[in-house]
């Protein structure tokens, strides 16, 4: 289930999105928390994702999101919305989506103009803790948004790939 948002241009269903070519460079995965901000990035044949780093939810975080964009050539970025069990939306879900909504403001400020999904993740922030447990990764707090944005990320890779 995802939904295309970019302020700057019209949304359309998946097929639709796939025809256009947007998968040249990287993708980028974003699981937004009140705190912290995890970051994944796919490898550039859009195969796998990679957990990348952990951004702190403050004034600096749209800069860092654009030196990243930068420097990994990103030009896609999937945005990590956590539905209730029926499918529907939630006060956080609202909450997500109105940081979406500036995020998408802040990167016109950056001239980028970079279409934005949300991809359902569900339950993503539980399968990065019982990994990074089995791993016996220290600082799981302060590292966990990384991983759950890589497997956020790593699900609609999947779905491309099959539906490509």
């Amino acid at each position: 289930y995802i939904i295309l948002i970019s302020f700057d241009m019209p949304i359309c269903n998946i097929n639709e999105f796939l025809k256009k070519g947007f998968f040249i460079n990287k993708v980028m995965g974003i699981d937004i928390g009140k705190k912290r901000w995890g970051i994944a990035l796919s490898d550039p044949h859009n195969s796998f994702s990679l957990p990348h780093k952990v951004l702190c939810n403050n004034v600096n975080v749209y800069g860092d999101l654009n030196e990243i964009i930068e420097n990994y050539n990103v030009n896609l970025i999937v945005v990590g919305l956590p539905l209730n069990f029926d499918n529907s939306l939630n006060k956080k879900c609202q909450s997500i989506r109105d940081m979406t909504k500036h995020l998408d403001k802040k990167l016109s400020e950056f001239k980028k103009n970079l279409p934005i999904l949300f991809w359902d993740e569900s339950f993503s922030t539980q399968q990065a803790n019982d990994y990074v447990i089995t791993q016996n990764i220290s600082k799981r707090k302060k590292i966990i948004d990384k991983f759950a944005a890589s497997i956020i990320l790593q699900d609609f890779l999947d779905f491309l790939e099959k539906n490509n």
